[in-house]
Formats: structure tokens, C-alpha cells, sequence
């Protein structure tokens, strides 16, 4: 939209400044988060310890990655991702262990 607006109005364009900005209103609308969390379901402490998502579900060759099923955001979306693909080809496991160190 603003590239239209500039073609059309290419002396106005240096004049505008856009913004795009998220709300809980937002994340709850978009993506059904409760109370607008940012990190999609809701978290507690004892996720930490336990009782969190597992890679490993009991569905035979079904892997979980992603968000939710590990730990929150981008690092946990990584880590269970990394998780997945060591569950696929164990041969990984070593290879992503001594990447850490």
C-alpha cells in the first residue's frame, strides 16, 4: 500500500512514517493466544521442571517442533527443531553436542 502511495505521490513519500505494532488485543486476535501472550500457549514454572510439551509424542514416528513444544520463542522453536532432527537421525545427537562446546 505505501509503495502505490508513493508512486502516485512520489513528493509526500518522504513524509510519512509507518509504524506496525503489536497489542495482547493483537496477538489474541491473530493467533488465539490466551490473554495475549506473546508466546502462544499459556506458560507456567512447571513446564520448566517437566511438564512441558515433549518432542517424542505417543504416536509412532509423529515429532513435535516448534514453540510450543519445548520452551518458549525463538529458542525454544530452535531447540526442539534441533531436538526433532536428532529424534529423526540419532547420528545428529553427537553432532550437536560437541557444536555446543
Amino acid at each position: 500500500m505505501l509503495a502505490q502511495f508513493e508512486r502516485h505521490f512520489p513528493e509526500l513519500a518522504p513524509m510519512i512514517r509507518f509504524h506496525e505494532l503489536a497489542t495482547p488485543v493483537t496477538q489474541h486476535r491473530y493467533v488465539r493466544a490466551p490473554a495475549g501472550a506473546i508466546y502462544s500457549i499459556e506458560r507456567s514454572t512447571d513446564q520448566l521442571v517437566g511438564q512441558a510439551l515433549r518432542v517424542r509424542t505417543p504416536v509412532p514416528d509423529l515429532l513435535l517442533a516448534g514453540q510450543n513444544s519445548f520452551g518458549p520463542g525463538v529458542p525454544g522453536a530452535f531447540d526442539s527443531g534441533l531436538c526433532a532432527a536428532a529424534g529423526v537421525e540419532p547420528s545428529l545427537s553427537q553432532l550437536l553436542l560437541s557444536a555446543q562446546s
